[in-house]
């Protein structure tokens, strides 16, 4: 492999790093901020100006806004940029998981810090979700996709608390799916709206994009016409997003994933900036996968074909 070879210092100096790597907990509080007066804006519409289009364009504005806040609550809080206190980075990245249920920052901390550590090598915890991903025929990976934009995909987790999980996590699993369908068919306001915009948008446009996010972030070698021989981490994608991708499908910067792995130190509100210092420097400009667009990302995690050395750890084709 080419790793050694890959010298990070040469794209970017200590000091921008340094620059961009600054936490900023009032930024991140006004961010949510924005996303939850979002949330309440389209719900407010909606209702007002109800009609089946506005409706749907609520669920996937709400949906875009709900996995970007639990996105900066995870995955920045695992790695402790959400403020300087450990203590208190943990306390704020729990209070803002709270209305999303399944995740738990504790159990996923070590776990992605593995992935950080031996990303898209042997050793890496997620290698074999992403390489199960390409070992089946386009149409199943579809198949996946559309299981998750129908509400499929959420009764995995839900049937994993019912089994694995403590008595509040059962009865949560349980409950969800009752007031759900509680909701849509009694006219009780507040379970209805609960129902209606908070439910069906993180069970349908929110499992959806978050899949979508996930398998699009690395890549087995020889996919995605990327030579086999690329350093492990450059097997990793930055997605430049469209208009439509900002505001619908990654709303907190999840899509600058290699630019990530490359400098784990900087939040997510500055990862654009990261994106384009590093796009300006020779070994970014030489090994990055660069994909402009969710819609070209979608193209490729559905139609590519891995060679069959690259899944070797994966499910068999």
């Amino acid at each position: 492999m080419m790793e050694a070879s890959l010298d990070r210092n040469r794209m970017i100096s200590r000091r921008r790093l340094a620059e961009l790597s600054r936490r900023d907990t009032a930024r991140v509080l006004r961010t949510v901020a924005f996303d939850y007066a979002v949330i309440v804006a389209a719900v407010v519409i909606s209702e007002r100006f109800w009609s089946l289009p506005l409706y749907l364009a609520a669920v996937v504005t709400i949906a875009a806004r709900q996995v970007g806040t639990f996105s900066v609550a995870l995955h920045d809080g695992a790695h402790g940029l959400l403020t300087r206190d450990r203590a208190r980075n943990d306390r704020l990245a729990r209070r803002l998981l709270v209305p999303s249920i399944v995740f738990d920052l504790l159990e996923y901390r070590p776990m992605h810090f593995d992935h950080h550590r031996h990303v898209n090598a042997p050793a890496d915890p997620d290698l074999d979700e992403f390489l199960d991903w390409y070992a089946v025929p386009p149409w199943r990976r579809a198949l996946q996709l559309a299981s998750a934009l129908v509400g499929l995909r959420l009764l995995v987790p839900l049937c994993r608390l019912v089994i694995r999980g403590n008595w509040r996590q059962r009865a949560l699993a349980i409950a969800i799916p009752g007031a759900l369908v509680a909701g849509v068919l009694l006219p009780v306001w507040p379970l209805r709206i609960v129902a209606l915009y908070w439910m069906v948008p993180l069970a349908t446009w929110g499992m959806f994009i978050n899949l979508l996010r996930a398998v699009a972030e690395h890549y087995p070698p020889g996919t995605a016409n990327r030579p086999s021989d690329a350093p492990l981490v450059m097997l990793t994608r930055d997605v430049v997003p469209s208009l439509f991708d900002s505001a619908f499908v990654v709303t907190r910067n999840a899509n600058y994933h290699l630019s990530h792995h490359l400098f784990p130190s900087v939040p997510f509100f500055r990862l654009p900036e990261l994106h384009r210092e590093l796009a300006r420097s020779e070994p970014f400009q030489r090994h990055a996968h660069v994909t402009r667009g969710y819609h070209r990302a979608l193209l490729e995690v559905v139609f590519d074909r891995a060679p069959a050395a690259a899944l070797q750890r994966g499910a068999a084709p």
